[in-house]
């Protein structure tokens, strides 16, 4: 029995960090960012679930229910609302906001109009109205929706390290998302930064992003 007990603290204690992390999960984001958390926490040897919830109610859950440990992807500065939380290493991605508009205009766009965003964009649901918002699905749609009249503007965004888009597209922001935990997982975060590093030295964290990327901006079918 010695032995066994033993065995269960050397053996299996380095493979868990604790309890699995419950992690508020915008629905939109879920099949976007899964293959991503896999890896990243695979790699820190950090269990995690996914509370799948909508933008507005993931944020009422990490402000009311004590089981939730993080947000998976939530644009720097979620801190200053939620003291309680913090951002885990480097951004999960870095993107830049375009806008256009049909006549021209200049950003911001006038009280009564409405904007076009490519649906899964928090910064859409963060910073504009939401009674002024269209969403669609991918870039043609949207841009079909600003010609016919029904926008008055579309949002689009784009990897930061991509060459910016010409005129008519004005850039409007650069923001970067972060997984964003409950200050006390601390072993939790050092395992998950520690991971991170490793896969950036390798390249690998660039990978990662890419494939997000790719999979924000397909066409949803």
């Amino acid at each position: 029995m010695k032995w066994a007990g033993w065995f269960l603290l050397c053996c299996l204690n380095p493979i868990a960090q604790g309890a699995p992390l419950s992690l508020a999960a915008p629905v939109e984001y879920i099949p976007l960012l899964r293959p991503f958390y896999e890896e990243w926490f695979g790699k820190a040897r950090v269990d995690f679930t996914f509370i799948p919830c909508t933008s507005a109610r993931c944020k009422k859950l990490l402000d009311s229910d004590s089981t939730i440990d993080g947000d998976i992807a939530r644009i720097k500065g979620f801190e200053q609302t939620h003291p309680h939380m913090i951002p885990v290493g480097t951004a999960i991605g870095e993107v830049t906001i375009y806008a256009q508009s049909k006549q021209d205009a200049s950003w911001p766009p006038a009280s009564q109009e409405l904007i076009g965003c490519l649906r899964g964009i928090q910064w859409c649901s963060r910073y504009l109205d939401s009674r002024r918002i269209v969403w669609f699905n991918d870039e043609k749609q949207g841009l079909a929706l600003l010609q016919r009249g029904r926008t008055d503007w579309v949002i689009r965004l784009l990897p930061t390290n991509q060459s910016p888009l010409a005129a008519p597209w004005k850039r409007v922001s650069d923001i970067e998302v972060y997984l964003y935990l409950n200050k006390s997982r601390q072993a939790d975060i050092a395992a998950l930064v520690q991971s991170q590093q490793q896969l950036i030295a390798s390249g690998r964290w660039q990978q990662m992003q890419e494939r997000y990327f790719s999979a924000l901006l397909t066409p949803v079918r």
